[in-house]
């Protein structure tokens, strides 16, 4: 065993365990964050495993079939958080217009009451 692979396995399960204690409470979301740890782990104690892959799959290498597989995820990542950020863009547009009608209503600057 190399040194680096006890480094990116505690990193792994690090990473995993903030997120699941700090971020998310949903099941699935902890079923996914879960799944990526388990095969991120997988993947770093049986570096092989991405190569057999990879050919079976008709890619090269491993380490192109692992960042295929990051630009798919880092591309879906980004129109979740783009998503997102709509979301709460339109949340926020439509709270301000809320308390402007109430302070405009009562005659005042804004809901500052």
């Amino acid at each position: 065993m190399n040194l680096i692979q006890p480094l990116l396995v505690g990193s792994l399960l690090l990473i995993g365990f903030l997120y699941l204690m700090r971020f998310r409470n949903r099941i699935s979301d902890r079923l996914i964050i879960l799944g990526i740890m388990g095969v991120g782990t997988l993947f770093v104690c049986f570096p092989n495993l991405t190569s057999r892959l990879a050919r079976l799959v008709g890619v090269g290498r491993g380490t192109d079939l692992l960042l295929y597989a990051s630009l798919v995820g880092g591309g879906f990542m980004l129109v979740v958080f783009y998503a997102k950020i709509r979301e709460m863009s339109g949340v926020i547009t439509r709270l301000i217009r809320e308390d402007s009608l109430r302070g405009a209503r009562r005659g005042g600057k804004g809901g500052t009451a």
